[in-house]
């Protein structure tokens, strides 16, 4: 997957106040940007303490299912019911 690249606020020369507001817009939006640019996305997770609450991942399991895990701040929570196979290898 390509990078998104980083954007720049406009200026607002003549509203200071709203010139922090659209600085702190820009700021948050670049720090999303960054959380997708994030290298080793894919691929195999490195252990329990990577990545940082909120973050959401896919884990493929042992008998080839998936599992959707979220990071909290006790670590990384997986759902015991749901699993998730791939779409063309369900038999219906």
């Amino acid at each position: 997957m390509e990078n998104i690249s980083k954007k720049s606020p406009p200026s607002v020369a003549d509203n200071p106040a709203m010139q922090r507001i659209v600085s702190q817009m820009y700021a948050d939006l670049n720090s999303l940007i960054d959380s997708i640019n994030k290298s080793g996305t894919s691929g195999k997770y490195t252990g329990k303490d990577t990545g940082k609450e909120g973050d959401i991942r896919i884990a493929k399991l042992s008998d080839n299912t998936y599992s959707l895990e979220v990071r909290s701040s006790d670590g990384w929570l997986k759902s015991t019911s749901d699993v998730f196979t791939l779409k063309d290898k369900l038999d219906f």
